[in-house]
């Protein structure tokens, strides 16, 4: 087992290493793009959140892989489930209807925050089509459930690379909202989702198991002043995306 795992993060840092080869090149000639708010080309998505769940790795150079899941439902909420192997050590949940972000620690407590967010309807950011750093990916991501996980495949999802100013890379996929289903840092660490199952989760996943011992802390956590009406997209930096 501890082979096949090994394997998988080789493959997985080698190939994302590839993609800051194939950007790396493009980011020498980046220009300064003007955004103005009056006029501005918004790229295509889907109008609200798109149901979805999937299977997640990260590896790090020197450190053992880790592997879970991801779920998102139609309102907005996340779970992020991770761990190594088949144990789920680490789980946390933005509830978007109870305002809530739970986490359940390594020590195996939970634990609830306040999430700080603006009244309306939680909604999907924009995303301009002159954001800096932004471009067209020229590869198809096979990572739907049943695919083969390439991310340089010749049908699939259509993605946007993008490069943050500290050049860590990101592949951001619009069918899903313009989530990242690849981050890469600069220091190897690799991020990836892939047998993407689309349709709604069940609703126990974005709440602790009944039962559970939960403390509840007055600091916010989660999402902190987020504002439904005009937010842009959120764009990755080089941390994990939804563990806070």
């Amino acid at each position: 087992m501890a082979a096949v795992l090994s394997a998988r993060r080789s493959k997985t840092v080698w190939v994302a290493l590839a993609i800051v080869v194939i950007v790396g090149a493009t980011v020498l000639t980046m220009k300064s793009r003007a955004f103005s708010s009056q006029n501005f080309v918004e790229l295509p998505q889907p109008q609200g959140w798109v149901p979805f769940s999937a299977d997640v790795q990260v590896s790090q150079p020197g450190q053992p892989l880790v592997v879970g899941h991801f779920y998102r439902s139609s309102d907005g909420s996340t779970r992020l489930e991770t761990g190594p192997g088949d144990e789920r050590v680490v789980v946390s949940i933005r509830n978007i209807k109870r305002v809530t972000f739970f986490v359940k620690n390594p020590k195996g407590e939970w634990i609830s925050r306040p999430m700080k967010m603006r009244p309306g309807v939680y909604m999907p950011g924009r995303m301009k089509a002159t954001t800096a750093g932004l471009f067209n990916y020229p590869f198809r991501l096979a990572l739907r459930e049943g695919e083969s996980g390439s991310l340089r495949a010749d049908s699939g999802m259509k993605a946007y690379q993008y490069i943050n100013p500290s050049g860590n890379v990101s592949l951001l996929a619009p069918e899903l909202n313009f989530f990242a289903v690849l981050q890469v840092t600069l220091d190897g660490r690799s991020e990836q989702y892939s047998q993407i199952k689309m349709g709604e989760p069940d609703a126990s996943l974005f709440e602790p198991p009944p039962g559970v011992q939960v403390t509840a802390r007055s600091e916010p956590g989660g999402i902190v002043e987020h504002s439904p009406q005009s937010a842009f997209h959120r764009l990755p930096r080089a941390r994990a995306q939804h563990h806070e």
